[in-house]
């Protein structure tokens, strides 16, 4: 079967949006836009897989149209993965801060681990 040339700009289209919402989701990163991001990358991974299969079918002359759009993907998820990035270290940076207010600093100057205190609970 024939791939549909619209079939995989639409495609292709979406992609680009999951990606372009994520990368806004994740100009700021609280935790309810890094969920949200997940799910617009979650969009744009099932757009591009359904896109690798269409040009997989894809008749020669509608495969170099395919690979062209993809190649304009790259700097749209190029900077999604760099806000990512930059995600992941503000919040590991907040998860660092927190164990030195909470568990104060160790004699190598570094914060201490968050530990639990275990406790047992026996009734009867």
């Amino acid at each position: 079967m024939r791939e549909d040339p619209e079939a995989a700009a639409q495609r292709l289209r979406g992609a680009w949006q999951g990606l372009e919402q994520a990368g806004r989701n994740l100009l700021y990163p609280s935790a309810e836009n890094l969920d949200a991001a997940c799910g617009d990358l979650e969009l744009a991974r099932s757009c591009l897989e359904q896109l690798a299969e269409s040009c997989r079918r894809a008749p020669d002359e509608n495969r170099a149209a395919i690979r062209e759009g993809l190649s304009t993907l790259r700097g749209q998820l190029d900077r999604v993965r760099a806000l990512l990035e930059q995600a992941g270290g503000l919040r590991l940076g907040w998860a660092r801060l927190l164990a030195a207010m909470v568990g104060g600093y160790t004699r190598e100057g570094t914060p201490a681990p968050l530990t639990a205190n275990p406790s047992l609970s026996v009734e009867g």
